[in-house]
């Protein structure tokens, strides 16, 4: 084991090097080979970004009135925007996306490579770096989502570039980097707005360095970002809109009298009664009525983000139901990524496990360090609280693979170095995780064997 660590710590730079280029490939390969064609969220980010370039502007339906176009309730609009900017520089060639997607994808390994050097600084070791970036640029379900017209491939770019200048800045506080970490974070929003959810662990980063004043350019370039489109949406619908109409629907959709949790057709009985309401009235009605049914139903709120929280974790949520594929191709796919899930959920709560332990246990880390795992710490459990008290697909947790990929390297090399307590950690982690995956599997038995009966 020790000359299999000198031999990764000795070449990093080309096992560095290989994983990039290796991702790279892969995700171009797959996407020219299947040649995956918009549907659903696909498509409609496809058609804005077509109206964008011909000159019809941010629509969905170009035959409505704007205010009536339902272009306001699809997420965005940074990814229809980078979409059309590609349209307007090439054509509409699905490939030219797909190459740029496979490039963010390629990037993002090295991003967290990157990020593990600043985050694991006191503890470092090659492996931990090279072992992240590889878990991430080869997991199955990221390499899919870099081959389909949808936001997470984009969002996860920034996403790392945002917290590894955020890291970065934690190293070394510079005005320079305040303001690039507000811009970064105001893409993202515009990009997938859920993921502003970081905002608060980058708060912590101001706080521990006392720069105030540089929280103060962060906070405003942040707010720059958003206010152009911030002022369009106001001038056309009269309301505070900073990205798009979304928040009240998906609220709905997760907490009904018939939810699940999960993104189903059951909340389709739930919305006919706002059909008459214009679309920004609808929604934020609808935000209203389910505060409402939360606050006088809330065990049953309580229950259905128990189960959320289940779906997120769960080993039996793998991604490859997707209907381009058929047959053969769509068992090795499930299997793929289920067994990627079971090992980077179970190594990536052991790794959480052994930075908490180390965290507040141990005395010999600085204050510096330990104020990193915290805002690490925070920024893990922020991506899935971002979801899990409104509603859980598969997909949703793609941005929480990349600090998974992270805290289960750091899980490899602990056991790699036999440090105390890591295989108990390990065990507990799988163990527990085990028990969810038979819950899970408990509430949705008839689910599970109509998608088995359709391999």
């Amino acid at each position: 084991m020790t000359a299999l660590l000198d031999t990764i710590e000795k070449h990093e730079r080309k096992f560095l090097i290989g994983i990039v280029i290796t991702a790279f490939l892969i995700s171009a390969a797959y996407s020219i080979f299947y040649k995956i064609q918009p549907i659903v969220d696909a498509e409609a980010y496809d058609f804005i970004a077509q109206n964008l370039v011909s000159g019809e502007g941010y629509r969905l339906e170009t035959d409505v009135p704007l205010a009536k176009d339902r272009v306001i309730i699809r997420v965005g609009p940074g990814y229809e925007f980078f979409l059309a900017a590609i349209y307007a520089i090439f054509g509409r060639y699905l490939w030219i996306v797909w190459l740029f997607q496979a490039a963010f994808h390629a990037i993002s390994a090295w991003l967290v490579f990157a990020i593990a050097k600043l985050v694991f600084k006191e503890s470092w070791h090659s492996l931990i770096g090279i072992g992240a970036a590889a878990l991430f640029a080869f997991h199955p379900d990221l390499i899919i989502a870099s081959s389909m017209l949808l936001t997470e491939n984009l969002a996860i770019f920034i996403m790392l570039l945002t917290i590894y200048n955020a890291f970065s800045y934690f190293e070394k506080t510079s005005t320079a980097k305040a303001v690039l970490l507000g811009l970064l974070l105001g893409l993202l929003v515009l990009v997938r707005a859920n993921l502003g959810v970081l905002l608060f662990p980058f708060l912590l980063a101001f706080y521990f360095k006392k720069q105030f004043l540089h929280l103060l350019f962060f906070l405003l370039l942040f707010a720059a970002v958003l206010t152009p489109w911030t002022i369009r949406n106001y001038s056309i619908y009269h309301s505070f809109i900073p990205t798009a109409v979304v928040s009240g629907n998906n609220f709905l959709a997760g907490n009904h009298p018939k939810a699940s949790g999960e993104l189903d057709d059951s909340r389709y009985e739930f919305v006919k009664k706002y059909k008459s309401y214009d679309l920004i009235t609808a929604d934020k009605q609808m935000f209203k009525d389910t505060l409402l049914y939360i606050i006088q139903n809330p065990a049953h709120f309580a229950k259905l983000t128990i189960y959320r929280t289940s779906t997120y974790f769960s080993f039996l949520r793998p991604t490859g139901w997707w209907p381009y594929l058929e047959g053969w191709e769509k068992l090795i796919t499930l299997l793929a990524s289920a067994t990627y899930s079971i090992a980077l959920l179970t190594l990536g709560a052991a790794g959480f496990l052994l930075m908490l332990k180390r965290r507040v246990g141990e005395k010999d880390y600085s204050l510096g360090g330990q104020n990193r795992f915290t805002i690490f710490l925070i920024l893990f459990l922020g991506i899935p609280l971002a979801v899990i008290f409104i509603t859980v697909e598969t997909r949703y947790r793609y941005p929480i693979y990349p600090i998974l990929a992270m805290l289960s390297s750091y899980a490899i090399y602990a056991i790699a170095r036999r440090w105390e307590s890591i295989l108990k950690l390990t065990q507990i982690s799988f163990l527990f995780l085990t028990l969810n995956a038979a819950f899970d599997f408990a509430r949705n038995f008839s689910r599970i064997l109509e998608k088995i009966g359709k391999l």
